[in-house]
């Protein structure tokens, strides 16, 4: 096994806390010349005055749905599915989920999405975005956002979904760049704990 798949393994399997704030952060602070937030409701800060927020989704195979019909079976049905390929988002056969965005407390809003093929980093302005949730108009309108995710208060926070009838929407709207495997390698390398 080569470092790379040791690297890709090792994302694909930790827990969703670490995933985020202690590793992807560092790697977007150093892709993005932006500096980490000494404050709770963001995570970086650009230009020391834009807040921004950091989100990253790991993009697996779907589990089956099969039910198990012993504990063996059970067992082996909570491995964590693999990384797949960010064309199986356009193939129809993923979904890549966003949670808990809260567009009062942020700038600018970067969303990665961690495929087995490399990094999809996209950005969008606070003022994109809220024109982009209020605009009427279908063919820029952000897809599939909805105000309801977390908090009882209307319209604070939300999340919104990647798939295959919107992914064109974001690859056109709001991409910024490819981050390969061996790119994210060199840069976690360097930076010193």
């Amino acid at each position: 096994m080569t470092e790379i798949e040791k690297l890709k393994n090792s994302i694909r399997d930790m827990q969703s806390r670490p995933f985020g704030e202690t590793y992807i952060q560092p790697l977007l602070y150093n892709i993005l010349g932006d500096t980490k937030s000494d404050k709770n409701s963001y995570d970086a800060l650009r230009n020391g005055k834009l807040r921004g927020e950091y989100k990253a989704i790991r993009l697996k195979a779907k589990k089956s749905n099969k039910k198990s019909t012993n504990m063996l079976e059970q067992i082996l049905s909570t491995i964590n599915p693999d990384l797949i390929p960010f064309d199986k988002i356009e193939n129809d056969d993923a979904v890549a989920n966003c949670q808990n965005i809260k567009p009062d407390e942020f700038d600018y809003l970067d969303y990665l999405i961690v495929c087995e093929d490399c990094m999809y980093l996209f950005e969008i302005s606070v003022e994109d975005f809220n024109k982009y949730t209020t605009t009427e108009d279908e063919k820029d309108k952000f897809p599939n956002w909805s105000f309801k995710h977390g908090r009882k208060e209307t319209n604070k926070n939300g999340q919104f979904n990647i798939r295959k009838s919107n992914v064109q929407w974001h690859l056109t709207h709001t991409f910024k760049q490819k981050i390969t495997w061996e790119e994210a390698y060199k840069i976690w390398e360097s930076i010193k704990i």
